[in-house]
């Protein structure tokens, strides 16, 4: 199993951050070191008056060969995000949807934006576990060889994003709020 722990501050009000980071995947696209593009596929209310967001990402990777080879992977990525978003909370449950071994792979957990001194912070928690034990043609001790490499893998890919796109996010920030300052 790899956890994801991540934590950032930012120079600027909850909501602010919420909005930035939850409506503009331009933003994601364009700093995540691995993300070639974002399509946001849908956006439905909740009657409970959240959002349901559907995202589909697309990476590059080094993925290493002998992952590759079992799971016959191209370098390029592509996955679903799922995001039940609560303005009034500020938080994001979220959970990540393989377009391969859809069922072994389970990946979720939950995004919050709380007020900070001098602005706000996010934290990101959640966990991936791969399970490929019983997949036809591949024998456990493999499996359980790919999974302890393909975790890990991913984990620190996707860690990678966060930490550059939330730092950079966050640098943009700060470079707006000096701009504002300078103008006053």
């Amino acid at each position: 199993m790899y956890d994801f722990r991540l934590s950032e501050r930012f120079p600027c009000q909850p909501g602010e951050l919420f909005e930035r980071t939850l409506h503009n995947f331009d933003e994601y696209e364009k700093y995540a070191p691995n993300v070639t593009r974002v399509e946001v596929i849908s956006r439905e209310p909740m009657a409970d008056g959240r959002e349901f967001i559907t995202a589909q990402i697309f990476a590059r990777a080094a993925i290493p060969a002998p992952i590759r080879a079992v799971f016959n992977m191209s370098p390029e990525m592509s996955w679903k995000e799922y995001y039940t978003a609560d303005v009034a909370n500020m938080t994001v449950d979220w959970r990540v949807e393989t377009p391969v071994f859809t069922e072994h792979v389970d990946c979720g957990g939950t995004s919050s934006v709380t007020e900070s001194a001098g602005g706000c912070e996010l934290r990101v928690t959640g966990s991936m576990k791969i399970n490929i034990d019983g997949v036809r043609g591949i024998p456990p001790a493999v499996a359980r060889a790919v999974c302890g490499m393909l975790e890990p893998f991913i984990g620190n890919m996707v860690t990678l994003n966060l930490k550059k796109y939330f730092g950079a996010v966050r640098q943009a920030m700060e470079k707006e709020a000096e701009k504002k300052r300078k103008r006053t």
